[in-house]
Order: C-alpha cells, then structure tokens, then sequence
C-alpha cells in the first residue's frame, strides 16, 4: 500500500493499522469517520481505484450541499419573505421561481448517490444511477431506420442519427430534467430581478444584509444559493 493511499484512508477515518475489524463494522460506511475502525477492502487498491472513490465521494458530498443549500433557501429566504411582507407573491414568483419543485429532484440523486457510496465493500459505481437520473434509457434504444442510410442513399447518416437522438430525447425527457432546465433558463431573468430589487426596495436589501451575518448563510449572499450551482 502506497504512503498516498494509507493517507488517503486516514483522512476518511478508515483505517487503523493497529486495530482489527470490529464485528458490525462491515454495516458501516468506508466514508464514515471512525478512530478505531479497518477497512482491508481498501487496503488492496490502485491509486486510481482511491482517486476514483475520492472524486465520487466528493460528487456525492456537493449533491448534499446543494440540497440543503436549496432548503435552505426555501426555509430562511422565501418564506419570510413572503410572511414579512417584504416581497408581494408576484417578486417572489419571479426571484424563487420553481425552486420548491427542483429540490426532490436533487434529492433523489443524493439518496441514490448516498445508497452506492455507502456500499462497505465495493467501489462506487454511479454511472447507472446517472444514467436513469437523467432518464437516458428513452434514447439508447436502435432506431434501425437510421443503420439502413448509406453514403449514396443519404449522404450524412451519422448526423441525422445523431439529430434524431437527440430530438427523441427531448421529446422524451422525464418531467424532472425538463423542470431544470426550465429553472436554469429562468436565472438570467432571476439575476435581473435580484438585482432590481436590491435596488428598489430597501427592506429587501436590509433583509439580505442581515442574513449575511448569520450562520446558516455560511456568509455567502441569497444570489449564491439562487443561481451559482446552476450557472
């Protein structure tokens, strides 16, 4: 085992040269922190199997902060926004948009993601879950229509395949992927009402302001956790 690897471990807590494996500690997750806790499965792997552990560990801790990044939000944004008073149903439909309804979407892969990482035994393996997240299944059936042009029939067989593909998927795309994009084409308009109101409504900004100083805005303004992750 390399020096880098054995770091690697330590820095999840997951290995303890001088400790045997605890009866139950096969239940428990490799990115799990424990001081007194094994993990021979690691033990034996490439650098490139733990730098491939270490970027889906890192892919699944993002999708976790953006969902409660989202929440958050929703919890200490929005809503007293609304209750307050200090922005009418029409602002906060147009800075907040659909936002409620992307956060199961989000969540749903983090819990996909959770369910693999913490798989004690085995190397994560997201590309499925990616795969049925983003609904691909709709577009990688054979359209044999398109296999049957050839160079004197059609002249350009691959790109009319490839434009169908992508026009079937689009027409079949699962409703949460099409809410995304519609909240992600929906931001540059969002920036320009943040901003507007920034500048419009006093009680707006004083508001912001004093979020800004409190914890669970990690002191980040509410256009980071609006826009940033999407854009």
């Amino acid at each position: 085992m390399t020096i880098q690897n054995e770091a690697f471990c330590q820095s999840y807590g997951c290995l303890d040269l001088n400790q045997n494996l605890s009866e139950g500690a096969c239940h428990e997750s490799p990115f799990q922190s424990s001081k007194h806790r094994s993990t021979p499965n690691l033990l034996a792997l490439s650098r490139s199997q733990m730098e491939r552990i270490q970027i889906i560990s890192e892919f699944h801790d993002g999708e976790e902060v953006l969902v409660s990044d989202l929440k958050t939000v929703v919890k200490v944004y929005k809503y007293p926004l609304e209750k307050l008073g200090i922005l009418t149903s029409t602002e906060i439909n147009n800075l907040f948009y659909s936002i409620e309804a992307i956060i199961p979407v989000f969540e749903g892969l983090a819990n996909s993601l959770s369910s693999e990482v913490n798989k004690y035994f085995s190397i994560p393996c997201i590309g499925m879950i990616l795969y049925l997240w983003l609904g691909l299944e709709v577009i990688t059936k054979p359209q044999p229509d398109y296999f049957n042009y050839g160079r004197k029939c059609y002249p350009y067989p691959t790109q009319n395949y490839v434009q169908s593909i992508c026009e079937s998927y689009i027409e079949m795309m699962p409703s949460s992927i099409k809410l995304l994009l519609d909240y992600s084409a929906h931001l540059y308009e969002a920036r320009k009402y943040f901003e507007a109101l920034r500048e419009q409504k006093p009680a707006f900004t004083d508001f912001l302001s004093r979020c800004s100083h409190t914890h669970f805005s990690k002191r980040l303004n509410l256009w980071h956790f609006l826009g940033n992750s999407f854009l």
